[in-house]
């Protein structure tokens, strides 16, 4: 017996077995009295998958604020994901943290979001995102939008300031756009490439670096300055730097207490990491060969 008007539910770790437990026997008798679901993101691809029910189910969701994170490609945007966030009619605050992998279908953009998403929650007032998509090529038509055109789509949004950056697919085998809500409000920020435009991003703590292009002395530098309290570095690159002017400023993370590189030409970077009283500073500087 349910005694209670509203129930937030937390589901971290815990063995499959239990999980599946409370997918199975205590999702269904407490869906209608839930006000906060909170779901580490290992296992949202669990629910998704293995509790179909309450991702179909016409009924409503009381359901005042959700978050959904995942930092591993998801699959399931359009036929779980989309048809969940529907049924929460109810929602006032909103936060998104994905990266969309889609075969049949165009990047995420304002049109999708709105269309497909947001025009199902009239209550919505507070909504964040960051949302990574990539789009296969041979699957979809070969015009992409620039991202001049997706700036455009937002214009008239209700969100606030967006940002987004388009990757080139000439040196990708997929259609890549990255859209995020400014402020951006998350502290990690993951897979960013050659084709970041820029900002000012104070609460990023983690950022993953990927690109088929080599990343140069000049566009660290730009990202030091996007990032200014940046702690953990991950840098995944398999091209050869091509400027090899000798540069004579260090670029500089005050605030850096890690970094990891995987790379082919990883003696072009190096890592000089000076500790002082109160301070850890990492410094990258190219080499000149």
């Amino acid at each position: 017996m349910i005694l209670c008007r509203a129930i937030a539910i937390s589901i971290s770790h815990i063995d499959d077995q239990a999980f599946l437990s409370i997918c199975e026997k205590v999702l269904p008798r407490v869906q209608d009295r839930v006000n906060k679901l909170t779901v580490e993101p290992r296992s949202i691809e669990h629910v998704l998958l293995h509790y179909q029910p309450w991702i179909t189910r016409k009924n409503t969701l009381k359901l005042k604020c959700f978050s959904l994170s995942s930092f591993n490609y998801v699959t399931l945007y359009h036929n779980r994901i989309i048809p969940l966030l529907r049924r929460m009619i109810n929602l006032e605050e909103l936060i998104l943290y994905l990266t969309v992998k889609r075969c049949d279908s165009t990047h995420v953009d304002d049109v999708n979001l709105y269309n497909e998403i947001l025009i199902y929650m009239p209550r919505l007032n507070k909504f964040m995102f960051s949302i990574d998509s990539y789009v296969a090529k041979e699957n979809i038509m070969s015009n992409f939008s620039s991202n001049e055109d997706i700036q455009k789509s937002f214009i008239e949004s209700r969100y606030g300031q967006v940002g987004s950056f388009v990757s080139d697919t000439r040196m990708n085998d997929a259609h890549r756009c990255h859209i995020y809500s400014i402020p951006y409000g998350f502290v990690d920020f993951i897979r960013l490439d050659n084709s970041f435009s820029g900002g000012i991003f104070h609460k990023v703590r983690y950022l993953m670096m990927q690109d088929k292009r080599p990343f140069e002395h000049q566009f660290f530098h730009f990202v030091s300055q996007c990032f200014p309290y940046l702690e953990y570095l991950h840098v995944y690159n398999d091209k050869a730097q091509k400027e090899k002017q000798n540069f004579t400023q260090l670029i500089t993370f005050p605030y850096m207490t890690s970094l990891y590189v995987k790379a082919a030409h990883e003696e072009e970077l190096h890592c000089t990491i000076s500790l002082e009283e109160k301070d850890l500073s990492t410094q990258f500087v190219t080499s000149s060969n």
